[in-house]
C-alpha cells in the first residue's frame, strides 16, 4: 500500500466512521446491498459511489433509477445479502456488520 493511500485511508477513519468505509468499499461489486441507518431507514441498492463521508446507493426497479446519498456516521449496520432479518429474528445475524 503507498504512502498516499494509507494518509488517506486514517483521514477517512474518524471517530463516528471508523471501519465503515472500509467495509463499504469490500461491497462495491455487490448486486444488492442494505444500509441501516442509525434514524431508521432502510436503503436499498447497488453502491455508486463512496467518499470518506457518504456513500451513494444507487437502486434500479424497471426504468426507474433513485439514487440515495447517505451519511457514514449515520449508518448503523449494513447486510450483505438479499435479505435483512424480520425484528423477531436474531439481532445479529452472521451476514450484517453492526456498528454500534
Amino acid at each position: 500500500m503507498g504512502k498516499n493511500r494509507e494518509k488517506i485511508e486514517k483521514e477517512c477513519d474518524c471517530c463516528c466512521v471508523e471501519g465503515i468505509r472500509k467495509v463499504l468499499e469490500k461491497l462495491r461489486d455487490e448486486p444488492t446491498i442494505f444500509i441501516s441507518t442509525c434514524g431508521g431507514s432502510l436503503v436499498e441498492g447497488r453502491i455508486k459511489n463512496l467518499t470518506c463521508d457518504i456513500v451513494m446507493v444507487v437502486r434500479q426497479v424497471g426504468d426507474n433509477i433513485t439514487e440515495q446519498w447517505v451519511s457514514l456516521c449515520e449508518i448503523d449496520r449494513i447486510f450483505r445479502n438479499t435479505t435483512i432479518p424480520a425484528p423477531t429474528d436474531d439481532p445479529n445475524p452472521a451476514d450484517a456488520e453492526d456498528f454500534n
